[in-house]
Formats: C-alpha cells, structure tokens, sequence
C-alpha cells in the first residue's frame, strides 16, 4: 500500500527493505523541508522519532507488542534540546483510556505531560507528578509552569 499512495501522490517512500543510505537521505529530505510528506510501512510505527512530522496518519498495522506508535498532541522542544510531550485527554471512553495508558507506559522514558479534565477523574484518584488537571480549558500559565517542571528534573534517560 505504501508504494502505491508514494505513486499515486508522486511523494517519497521509506520501506523495510529501503537501503540505509536511501533512508538516512530521504528523511534528512524531510527534516530540511524537501518534502512536505513520507510514506513508511511499519518503518517507522516502532519507535523511530520524526520530529519535523505535524501529523501522522498510520494505514493497516499488524498490531504486534512491538509495534506501538505514540503521536504526541504537541511536543514542545527547549533551545537547549529537551522535549516535553503533551497527551491532552479528550472525551475517552474507559476502553480507549485503558489502551492510551497501556502504549504511554511504553513510551515511560519520554518526558510526557498529560493533561486531564477534572471530570474525567474519579472520585479519589491519585495524580502523579506529569498530570495536569484543567477544569474546562488548558491556561497558559500553568501549563507552562508544569512542562518547565517536567523538562528540568532529572530524567531516567539523561
């Protein structure tokens, strides 16, 4: 499928089979801004950080333990390197919660900030250090204030 969307939209493509040279230019290419798109099959679904992409759109998947893509909301990048994610927790049915909690633990050595609706949260819940709760709207100040919290403490990977 992904070489006949790369066709179709005339749109580079990287594949498993993708020589190492080729892959490293095709997505120096679009780090640089040379292309706007890329096409992968399951190439890029386990891990592999592309931080120019604003939006991913993953097509079929095998749905294999190792195969667990995790698209921030937003990721906010410091001049000095450091990356915050953000996860904004919408209006999620307890099945889809329980599944976004399964994939974010895989992705435990990231710095991950999730915002959460107060009536989302049961009566009792602990909240852990990268939540933010909001009432109806994320403010700009505390939500400033939690990510330069969670970017300057000290961090498993650093």
């Amino acid at each position: 499928m992904a070489i006949e969307v790369s066709r179709r939209f005339l749109v580079p493509t990287i594949l498993s089979h993708t020589r190492k040279r080729e892959r490293l230019a095709v997505l120096d290419g679009f780090a640089k801004g040379r292309f706007e798109v890329l096409v992968a099959n399951r190439v890029l679904d386990e891990g592999v950080d592309v931080p120019e992409a604003k939006v991913a759109v993953v097509i079929g998947g095998q749905g294999s333990t190792r195969q667990k893509t995790f698209v921030a909301d937003f990721t906010f990048r410091h001049q000095d390197g450091t990356e915050v994610l953000l996860e904004i927790v919408g209006f999620w049915t307890p099945e889809y919660l329980a599944h976004r909690r399964e994939t974010l633990q895989q992705f435990r050595l990231h710095r991950i900030l999730i915002a959460v609706p107060e009536k989302s949260l049961r009566e009792g819940a602990s909240i852990s250090k990268n939540v933010l709760v909001y009432k109806t709207a994320l403010k700009l100040a505390p939500l400033m204030e939690a990510l330069e919290k969670i970017r300057t403490e000290k961090f498993i990977s650093d």
